[in-house]
């Protein structure tokens, strides 16, 4: 089985995208790594700075900036063989050591799946977002792959790098989907007849020493706008999996806090009709 990984980064994040290419290339099942290095940082127009990475299986991609699926679209003119597995991960945290090798024995076992260390469930109601990350039981089916924990998937169901950057189909939500490049990728994925899998093994938390100056995750406008992007596939009918009401303690977080956040609205509700 060959294995490419792939990254990118911020100008910022270089030292960080460097400490995590020196990580992987203690793998060795890793074939190549794709370091993918646009000129100039299209947000802000900075330009990177110069790269002496002279390794044999590190492989530095010049580029344009298309936004976070940089980390991807360029690798998909280098690599053809449909099987190859592609493996996509983030400049800001340390894979843990032996991760390539889970991922690829599942990868042999679910051959046909797009696999994932994280992942979500959508779901409704009381059960909204169930979080597959660390769900530690067996394998699940989520909505979408996560980034943070890793993406590995066979090389047939990217389809081209003109095909994944052509957001036509997102009408106007074209931008959220330039910026929430996870909900992109698994919709792109997806439509190419991939499954989406969430194994049970542990990605790596470990933050790189030197962090970009540029993160967004976590904040509660990018809370919002995740919820936009799923809303509009789960009404698209791309994310329909369903929820696993025998979680791991960390997959039923989502459902529990979704549970409380109900219970507290309805109890302020009934104080305030006894009031009046």
């Amino acid at each position: 089985m060959r294995i490419v990984a792939s990254l990118t980064t911020i100008p910022s994040g270089v030292p960080g995208a460097l400490e995590v290419i020196h990580s992987l290339l203690k793998e060795p099942e890793i074939n190549l790594i794709y370091f993918n290095l646009p000129r100039n940082f299209a947000k802000t127009g900075e330009a990177y700075p110069s790269v002496n990475l002279a390794h044999p299986k590190v492989k530095i991609v010049r580029c344009s900036d298309k936004g976070p699926i940089t980390k991807v679209y360029p690798v998909l003119d280098h690599e053809k063989d449909p099987e190859t597995r592609i493996f996509i991960l983030d400049d800001d945290h340390l894979p843990v050591k032996g991760i390539v090798s889970k991922f690829a024995r599942y990868s042999e076992k679910y051959p046909d799946a797009c696999l994932t260390t994280g992942g979500w469930v959508r779901g409704s109601w009381i059960a909204s977002f169930q979080e597959m990350s660390r769900a530690s039981d067996r394998v699940r089916e989520v909505d979408w792959v996560e980034g943070s924990g890793g993406i590995f998937a066979p090389r047939k169901f990217f389809g081209t790098s003109k095909e994944l950057l052509n957001y036509t189909k997102a009408r106007e939500y074209v931008n959220l989907f330039k910026k929430h490049d996870d909900h992109w990728m698994t919709w792109h994925l997806k439509s190419h007849g991939a499954k989406c899998l969430s194994i049970p093994e542990f990605f790596g938390d470990t933050p790189v020493a030197i962090a970009k100056s540029d993160n967004i995750s976590g904040s509660y406008h990018f809370g919002l706008e995740v919820y936009t992007v799923a809303n509009f596939l789960r009404n698209e009918g791309v994310y329909k999996s369903k929820v696993s009401w025998s979680p791991s303690p960390v997959a039923m977080k989502g459902i529990l806090m979704m549970a409380v956040a109900i219970g507290i609205l309805i109890w302020l509700t009934l104080r305030s009709k006894k009031r009046s």
